[in-house]
């Protein structure tokens, strides 16, 4: 009888080890029709761009933003995540900067230097900067607002409202609830033992 319980505890621990390696998308549109783009460099009057999403009930860690660029040379953008219900109000993380691919539109990944969470039930913003380093690139448009396990707020575009949907993803991983952590201890505890 003490067999299956420790099988039974071994197949749930490796399940709950499986989920936690795996991103989710957390909210995305990267797969809509590219419609325009939003113009960043020295040519543009572009301050900042700021897509806006608030979480669902679980906390998440976040792995990376994922934003549709064209023409991207690498350094020539600064992304970072915020908080703030309405409008970007705390900066809390700048992301690592992606490498550029050349000359036509690519989804870029921009990663998280270090592990931070994503809080449940709060509102984040991804902000969109030029560093002026170079020429002028572009943050595609598409023709679908973004969805998933977040919900969309805005976007916002130098402050005011933008009807321009940008292209972005945000992609992480769930933070295991302490009951789980425990769970998957007793499993490994238990596959030690046999």
């Amino acid at each position: 009888m003490k067999v299956p319980v420790a099988r039974a505890l071994g197949v749930l621990a490796l399940a709950l080890a499986g989920q936690a390696v795996s991103a989710d998308m957390i909210i995305s549109n990267l797969n809509a029709n590219t419609q325009s783009s939003t113009l960043f460099g020295p040519n543009s009057t572009t301050v900042y761009k700021a897509a806006g999403f608030t979480m669902p009930n679980q906390d998440y860690y976040l792995d990376e933003v994922v934003l549709k660029l064209y023409e991207y040379e690498t350094g020539e953008a600064r992304i970072s995540i915020w908080d703030g219900v309405g409008a970007p109000q705390n900066e809390l993380l700048v992301l690592n900067n992606a490498v550029g691919q050349g000359p036509g539109e690519f989804d870029y990944s921009f990663t998280a230097p270090s592990q931070f969470t994503l809080m449940a039930n709060t509102t984040y913003w991804v902000y969109v900067e030029a560093t002026g380093m170079s020429g002028d690139w572009n943050w595609t448009s598409v023709d679908a607002l973004p969805s998933g396990l977040a919900s969309h707020v805005n976007y916002l575009w130098n402050g005011s409202p933008s009807s321009f949907w940008n292209s972005y993803g945000v992609y992480g991983r769930e933070v295991p609830l302490p009951g789980s952590l425990a769970l998957l201890g007793l499993g490994a505890l238990v596959a030690r033992r046999r």
